[in-house]
Formats: structure tokens, sequence, C-alpha cells
């Protein structure tokens, strides 16, 4: 499969295991996140933020290949059974395609505006897991195991903990996707970072006694730059896009309108038990 990005440029999963990420784009649990904004309503505040979860779970998964790639490159220091074989590295692959399967319309703020609405990650759990799903066929005609450690790595757990940061870590594939194609979406540079670089400067740190495993570390001679400003386009993206007022008051409103139906169900609740409670004193 070879696709066009604007973030990207030329994006490719051709073969071993990147076929995976064919199979499962083909589904329509993957499919549905076309017509699933990624930044719900930022749109009002910038008209170029139309861009889909689709389009970011495609980037994810790309980041992740290029990660495989440089984490392969680097494994020579690491024992044996910490590397990244071609099954760990098809399960990343699916990990990071699926972390966003579980949103529902608006994104983040479906979850927030509706009291008692389960996260997404747990939307994810449940689609990856349920038998009639065509993500679980997928997964399962690979391998029986597969999606529950694909959701293992949703949720940020691995037998090999460097891996499980790369799909939910401060420094993961989701936040390396999302960064740049928020920016480019909305029209701002805030969010532009030199990715090829911050992946390159990536290494493995000396291990501590004691320690779950390897731990991923930056080159501080030529990493620190990268990180800087990976860090900080996260700062500038939250300030600037991701709480700007026009969005944040347009999530208000959101809101009030969908708890106006709960505080209706309440309201009737505390009038029929009153009613209970008049007819019972009598």
């Amino acid at each position: 499969m070879i696709l066009r990005d604007p973030v990207h440029g030329l994006v490719a999963f051709e073969g071993g295991e990147e076929s995976i990420v064919e199979q499962l784009v083909d589904t329509e649990e993957v499919q549905r996140l076309r017509r699933v904004r990624q930044l719900g309503v930022a749109s009002l505040a910038f008209p170029g933020a139309e861009h889909s979860r689709f389009a970011h779970a495609v980037g994810a998964a790309f980041v992740m290949k290029l990660l495989l790639a440089r984490l392969r490159a680097i494994g020579g220091v690491l024992p044996q059974a910490q590397r990244v074989t071609p099954e760990r590295g098809r399960e990343a692959l699916a990990a990071a395609l699926l972390h966003d399967a579980g949103h529902g319309p608006l994104s983040h703020l479906f979850e927030n505006a509706i009291p008692g609405t389960p996260a997404h990650e747990t939307w994810t759990e449940r689609i990856v897991l349920d038998p009639g799903t065509g993500v679980n066929r997928v997964l399962v005609a690979i391998d029986p195991t597969l999606p529950v450690r694909v959701v293992d790595l949703v949720h940020g757990r691995h037998e090999v903990p460097f891996l499980a940061k790369a799909v939910s870590g401060e420094l993961d594939v989701d936040r390396c996707d999302y960064l740049l194609r928020d920016a480019h979406a909305t029209g701002v540079r805030y969010g532009v970072y030199d990715l090829d670089w911050l992946l390159r400067s990536l290494c493995f740190a000396p291990q501590a006694d004691g320690a779950p495993g390897p731990v991923l570390a930056i080159d501080g001679a030529k990493g620190l730059p990268a990180i800087e400003a990976f860090i900080t386009a996260r700062l500038f993206m939250f300030q600037q896009v991701y709480q700007h007022k026009a969005t944040r008051a347009a999530e208000w409103m959101i809101r009030a309108i969908l708890a106006r139906p709960s505080r209706r169900r309440r309201l009737a609740r505390a009038r029929s038990d009153a009613a209970r409670n008049l007819r019972c004193g009598g």
C-alpha cells in the first residue's frame, strides 16, 4: 500500500510485517475514522482543521514504521530477548494504527460531553477484542493472541517496555504525528519540529540494576535541540490551538446541549420519586 500524505510525503506499507496495516485499513472500524474529525470543532477557529482520525491513524502507523527501523539499527546492544522481532513489529504497527479506533464523533469532545462515557481507549479495547468486528477477524487470522497483545500496547503494556512507550508514552508515535498534522491543518507553525532528526537521535541508555528493561534516550550532543523542539511544540499547540477560546466556547455549548437530556431525566426521576413518597405517606 502506497499513499501520498501532506505531512510525511510518500507513505508506504509494503510486504512482511507491514502488510497488517493494509489489511486493517480495509476494515469498517478503521474506515469509520474518515468521518471523525481529529480536532473536533477547532475548524471554527481554524478553517483548515477538518482532517480526520483516519489520516492521523495512518500517519501514526508510518511513524511507527520509521521508529522500528531506528530501533533495529541501534538494537545490536540489546540482548536477543529484548530486540524487535517481526512479530513485535507487526503488533506495534497494528497498535499504532488502531490506537484511536474507539473515538466517537468530535473526538475527545464526545467523551467529555456525555457523563459516564468510557474513554476512547476503552472503546478501542472493545472493538479490538470483539469477535464480531473486522479488526478482530484480521488480527485473529494472523495470530489468535494478537488482539490481546495489541490492546496491551494501546494501554502502554508490553514485555518490551520501550515498545509499549512508543505506542503510549511521553514520546510516542501518536504525539509525533498529531503535532505535525494538526499544525499543518490549522496553518500554524507552532507544532513543527524535526521528526527525522529526533528519530535519528534515539539511543539506548545504559541499563541500571533492577530496571525492567532497556530505556530509550536521546543523544544529548546532537538530539537535545530536537527533543526540546518537540516539547515546546506540544506546549505551544495547546496554548494556541487546542485551548483556543473560540474552540473552548463551542465545546462548552455542545456539552451544555448534550447535558440537557441527562438533566431532564434526573428531574423526571426526582418528580417520580417525590410523587411515590407522597402516595406512600398518604
